[in-house]
């Protein structure tokens, strides 16, 4: 993307403004998006079926655990910062008790505390967005263009789940697109999938968690042949 618009802004510059400072921006947009492109391929990948593997590892153990508790409350991504350092989900016994400005989490546990209301419990768990956020070794940025490069570095170059993932942001809602999705990329139990979503949506949800510094819940996933858009909610 940012080869194109170098291209663009070059070729306009000379073509039609004769411009330098525009034929400056659109060289040093090529340089950018050529080093972007280098790195991004220096980077190891791992197979795709390694990855659904790595993904899925767990699921099946807390889907029995969630079809035990009978927890049907969709998970709230939340940032390291209000984890103890580390970016889980939580899931709340009672959706009703949840107030995102209140929010605290009491111990890092799997049965956590995170308000003074008497159902203010849920379990706080891992998700493949956890573990794979340690594969980003700068973390993830703030702005919007940084997290679409981490998501696009993690989910289409390292994990190689997908071809490609775009994502805009409109009114505090983050839609995700990712084009060229594997089989078995959004697929786990079904139980899990209520409460934490797919694989895919779960590192999207867990890196805007962390890009935005704000918990997160995933609105919707659509999947049309091998598209599938999340939209994310970055609650206040």
């Amino acid at each position: 993307m940012l080869l194109v618009s170098g291209v663009a802004i070059l070729a306009a510059s000379l073509l039609l403004l004769r411009s330098a400072p525009g034929a400056s921006t659109g060289i040093a947009l090529l340089v950018l998006g050529a080093i972007m492109l280098v790195l991004g391929d220096s980077r190891p990948r791992v197979s795709p079926e390694l990855a659904q593997l790595l993904l899925h590892a767990g699921y099946d153990n807390l889907a029995r655990l969630l079809e035990e508790l009978g927890l049907r409350s969709a998970a709230v991504y939340l940032p390291s910062s209000l984890c103890h350092g580390v970016p889980r989900a939580l899931i709340p016994l009672s959706d009703k008790s949840l107030v995102p400005s209140s929010l605290a989490i009491g111990e890092d546990r799997l049965i956590a505390r995170f308000s003074d209301a008497p159902d203010g419990v849920g379990l706080l768990v891992s998700t493949p967005g956890t573990q794979t956020l340690r594969l980003l070794p700068s973390g993830v940025g703030t702005s919007m263009d940084e997290l679409s490069a981490s998501v696009q570095m993690l989910t289409a170059g390292t994990l190689d789940l997908v071809r490609s993932a775009e994502l805009h942001e409109v009114d505090g809602v983050v839609s995700v697109v990712y084009r060229g999705v594997s089989e078995d990329g959004g697929a786990p139990a079904m139980a899990v999938y209520q409460t934490l979503g797919s694989p895919l949506a779960a590192i999207a949800a867990t890196l805007t968690a962390e890009s935005r510094q704000r918990p997160v819940v995933i609105e919707s996933e659509t999947a049309s042949g091998d598209t599938l858009t999340v939209r994310l909610r970055v609650m206040a």
